[in-house]
């Protein structure tokens, strides 16, 4: 399976058929898309399989990606990926602000270092 994070906090998993993804248990806030189909998004080929896989992958179960466990084929012939898109629970996320600009953290539970420097000299400023 195959992990790339995306801009706005999201990850998207990708596993092609007869591979398994599992999604770390407990480290799911919400799965917002999960679909069945073959690289070319342009052609509209892909099944939704949210409801089919929801559940079971937020709870950290593996999915083996086949046609029987995804409910059918959207396109014969050709190798296929089950797309997922989800938020994590607790992400962890740096910033790196550049010297006279401001910082803004919105919607944060805490905030774990904070640091000022550079090269080999920091300081720690959380206070």
């Amino acid at each position: 399976a195959k992990q790339r994070y995306e801009s706005d906090g999201l990850v998207t998993m990708e596993a092609g058929e007869a591979e398994t993804l599992t999604l770390p248990e407990g480290s799911v806030e919400r799965i917002e898309e999960a679909k069945y189909g073959a690289f070319d998004e342009d052609n509209g080929q892909w099944l939704d399989v949210l409801p089919k896989v929801e559940k079971d992958l937020a709870a950290g179960k593996p999915l083996t990606v086949g046609n029987a466990s995804l409910g059918g084929d959207p396109r014969p012939g050709v190798r296929k990926v089950l797309r997922v898109l989800y938020k994590p629970k607790g992400e962890s996320v740096t910033m790196e602000i550049v010297e006279g600009k401001q910082l803004s953290i919105i919607d944060c539970e805490s905030v774990v270092e904070a640091t000022y420097g550079s090269g080999e000299t920091w300081t720690n400023v959380l206070v």
